[in-house]
């Protein structure tokens, strides 16, 4: 049995649990969803990217507008053997928030680093497989916010079972670490079914759909619907609720659906660019482990691109 066709994809439950993940790449992005991806390939592989999010009123009492620029690069590793696969990415992301029309600045300048890996395994002679996978994340806001005091942590083991040639279905549990939340334990299930030599379908935070124009990975499509998640430390505060000041952290969420293209170059570089829809955004303060402020957006569009190499 193939090992790239057992263990992918996450169901609806983990839409609403997943912990730090981000946009959606199918080229070298540190989500669950991207790493498990067979469309990245084996080697070394580097990306740079940028986004821009599209200016958007808030609402629920806020008032003015938010825009914003993210800036990405990832480096990931990927090997293969013949029952065993593993992949390792590492990810530095920038944001640049902009409030305009009124809006306080909430927070401008944020940085983020995160280290994923998964390792899966495949039984001899066996419809089974096993997998676990683990991912860290430092965030804060530029200034007094402490980088290290902006951590983050996911990891998540299980099995995985084939139940028929190209379909297979994983379980397990997942557990999550934030920022001022404790930690978090969720059950979880995905699959991963290739419909034929140019479909694929695959979720873990959301829901990906690939289609490979010539089934040689050159010219890739891709529509993804998925949900986003990421924690962050704040600059030093005062905080109403409780009358001191702290550095606060905020956890920011979305859920997007986006259509992509990704064409790879006889040599070892690919272009991609994409457009998303970005719904159900909010930003939730907490300090103390206590929810104290959340700030929401109405629905936006993103543009990105990305450009990378594989050696």
């Amino acid at each position: 049995m193939r090992l790239t066709a057992k263990i992918f994809a996450a169901s609806a439950l983990l839409c609403v649990a997943a912990g730090t993940v981000s946009a959606q790449q199918l080229t070298t992005s540190g989500t669950f969803l991207d790493i498990f991806s067979p469309e990245v390939p084996l080697g070394l592989t580097i990306g740079q990217g940028v986004s821009y999010t599209l200016p958007s009123n808030l609402k629920s009492g806020a008032t003015g507008e938010m825009d914003l620029l993210e800036l990405e690069t990832t480096l990931s590793y990927k090997k293969g053997w013949k029952d065993q696969r593993l992949n390792v990415t590492f990810d530095y992301g920038y944001s640049n928030y902009n409030w305009s029309n009124g809006a306080p600045d909430y927070f401008s300048d944020v940085s983020q680093l995160t280290l994923s890996a998964i390792y899966q395994y495949q039984f001899d002679a066996s419809d089974w497989g096993a997998y676990v996978m683990a991912s860290g994340s430092l965030g804060a806001e530029s200034g007094n916010a402490s980088l290290t005091a902006g951590d983050s942590y996911t990891a998540s083991f299980g099995a995985s079972y084939e139940f028929f040639k190209n379909f297979s279905f994983s379980f397990g549990v997942l557990v999550i670490s934030d920022l001022e939340q404790g930690v978090r334990y969720w059950p979880v299930a995905f699959l991963e079914w290739t419909i034929n030599e140019n479909l694929r379908l695959r979720s873990f935070n959301g829901v990906t759909l690939v289609y490979d124009v010539n089934a040689d990975q050159e010219t890739v499509l891709d529509f993804t619907v998925q949900y986003n998640s990421s924690s962050f430390q704040l600059n030093n505060q005062y905080i109403p609720t409780t009358g001191t000041y702290t550095n606060p952290a905020v956890e920011a969420q979305s859920v997007t659906a986006g259509v992509g293209i990704t064409h790879r170059f006889g040599g070892p570089f690919y272009v991609r660019g994409y457009v998303q829809g970005d719904f159900m955004r909010e930003y939730t303060f907490r300090a103390y482990r206590n929810k104290y402020q959340t700030i929401k957006a109405e629905p936006g569009a993103t543009f990105g691109f990305e450009i990378g190499a594989n050696f």
